[in-house]
Parts: structure tokens; sequence; C-alpha cells
């Protein structure tokens, strides 16, 4: 799966790509690498890593609301 992108309405573009045991996720010049079971927040969306292994990865994502 690597060079996937994805976007949630009108949110913007998110690359990512699988590596070993990880998941990293780029939007423009900010990435971040998460592991299984990391979340974190990147460029308005919140991204869960559930499994990340050298045979499957899955992850969630949510558009985080601004107050």
């Amino acid at each position: 799966m690597s060079g996937s992108s994805f976007s949630c309405a009108d949110g913007p573009m998110i690359d990512y790509e699988r590596l070993k045991t990880a998941l990293r996720f780029y939007s423009g010049s900010k990435h971040i690498t998460l592991g299984p079971k990391q979340s974190a927040t990147l460029a308005g969306y919140r991204i869960r890593v559930g499994l990340a292994n050298s045979k499957q990865a899955t992850f969630t994502i949510d558009r985080v609301k601004k107050a």
C-alpha cells in the first residue's frame, strides 16, 4: 500500500505509506509515524492506527472539529 492517499469531505489530501511495523502519514511538509495502537492529529484529522505489521495495517480517520 505504499504511495496511497485519502481525504475526507472538504479536508486536505493526506498521503501515507506502510512501513514494516508502522504507518507514516504526510501532509505538505509535515509527517507523523504511528505504530500499532497509537493516534495523532495531522492537518485536521485524528488518525488512529489499530494494527501495523509486515502483512497488514489498519487505521481509522476522523475530521477534528474546530472550536
